[in-house]
Formats: structure tokens, sequence, C-alpha cells
């Protein structure tokens, strides 16, 4: 027993389990960072997202907020819908069928062209994604694992994404959730 404390004693990094991995990321994730760098666009109007939809050029990352008391209803937009529901028009995002199953409840949209970052990473990564397709892998732990980069939420997500105008704070936020599923960072899940 004394020499047992006595080793204790002389190796105090004994019972300290071993990193198995890189320390997590310190340095927060921006879509400003990225490259190339993608073109944060803020739709207000029916005339912008013609404008804007006419000149696109895909994939699109796709990552609907939704204000938590929703209210359904709302002016339609054809064109917008026509753009959400082309199969060629890849809309890449983390959790992404939430997403569309929840615009076709409420909407009747029917997204396509859906591609899930979680599931494409465990596809292709699979040596390092250990697990069951059923346990999504979130935004922040794929940035953290390609991008060596931190995605700070906080409250801004359960913030009213349905105001006429949104915060600067907001915008930020989908610019980071909706720009990097335009272009993952590992060379091996990049779309483009």
């Amino acid at each position: 027993m004394a020499a047992e404390r006595a080793s204790a004693l002389s190796d105090p990094d004994k019972d300290v389990p071993v990193p198995t991995g890189p320390p997590p990321p310190t340095i927060k994730f921006s879509w400003r960072n990225t490259v190339p760098c993608p073109r944060r666009v803020y739709i207000t109007d029916t005339a912008q997202a013609e404008i804007e939809m006419s000149i696109f050029q895909g994939p699109c990352g796709l990552d609907i907020e939704w204000k938590p008391t929703f209210v359904k209803g709302g002016a339609e937009n054809p064109n917008l819908k026509t753009f959400l529901e082309d199969p060629l028009i890849v809309k890449a995002g983390v959790g992404i069928q939430g997403d569309a199953t929840k615009m076709f409840r409420d909407y009747r949209v029917d997204i396509r062209g859906c591609v899930d970052l979680s599931y494409l990473a465990r596809t292709v990564d699979n040596a390092r994604w250990k697990g069951s397709y059923s346990q999504p892998i979130g935004l922040a732990r794929l940035i953290a694992t390609y991008e060596d980069r931190l995605l700070v939420k906080g409250k801004i997500t359960r913030s009213n994404w349905e105001r006429n105008q949104l915060s600067v704070e907001q915008q930020e936020y989908a610019a980071n959730g909706g720009s990097r599923p335009r272009s993952t960072a590992s060379p091996r899940l990049r779309i483009r």
C-alpha cells in the first residue's frame, strides 16, 4: 500500500487520461474566412429574390431557421418554390431533411436535391465517424473536425427568425450556417 502511494506521488500523471486527439478548436468560425469567400445575400422582397435566383450558380447551402412559435401563412413566391423543388440545384446542409419536412408540412414545398453533410461525412470519411447513421453529426462538430474552428451558436438560435428585418447577429449566424455546406472543409467532402 505504501509502495502504491509512493508510486502515485512520484508519477503525478499516472491517472491522468492521455488525450486521444487534437485539442478542441478555440478560433471562432466565420463565413467571411472561407475560401473561396461566399457572397452573403440578405433578401427582403420578391423582386430581389427573383434577381438572385436568376444569377445563382449552385450548390446552395441551406439552413432554415424558424421562429420558436411558428405561425403559418405569408405571401407565396412561385419562383422560390421552383428553385427549392429543382433536383438539379444541390441544397446542402446538416439535418436538412428536417428543414425539408417542415417546408413540406407547412407550405407544401417539396425541397429536392438535398445532401445531408452528416450522412456524407459518415459515408466518405467512415473511418473517422464510427457509430450509426441515425446518430447525426452536428455542423459545429463537422466544422471543428474539418476546419479546426469553433461554431458559436448561443441564444441567437432561439431568436425570432420571422422578423421583418433580421439583426446583424442573425444575419451572421445564418451566413455561418449556410456557407459551410457550400464547400465543406475536407477535400474528400468538398462540394463544388
